[in-house]
């Protein structure tokens, strides 16, 4: 859960809050500071919502999936080329080997 720091008059002190986008376009706030268990202390209020923070909220958890996806794709091309290029540096230095030799 992503959280920020915010003060509390009533605590005086500084305490955690729920700060999830995604959940306050769908009408879902934390009530109280985030306990040790991530949870908020009074628990959750829903609040009314128009339709197009729904349809935000849907298309950027979409986006941020594809955007994981995208991410491992790019790490397992990445992997695969430094293969290739230890391959590649591998053989040159065999043949290198064998000139020498």
């Amino acid at each position: 859960m992503s959280t920020r720091t915010v003060h509390d008059p009533f605590l005086g002190k500084d305490v955690e809050i729920s700060s999830n986008l995604l959940d306050r376009l769908r009408g879902k706030y934390a009530s109280g500071p985030t306990m040790k268990d991530g949870e908020p202390e009074f628990g959750w209020r829903q609040m009314p919502q128009i339709p197009i923070q729904m349809e935000a909220a849907d298309e950027i958890q979409r986006l941020r999936r594809v955007m994981v996806l995208a991410a491992e794709i790019i790490d397992r091309n990445l992997m695969h080329q430094r293969e290739k290029v230890a391959d590649a540096s591998s053989l040159l230095k065999q043949a290198l080997a064998k000139q020498e030799g």
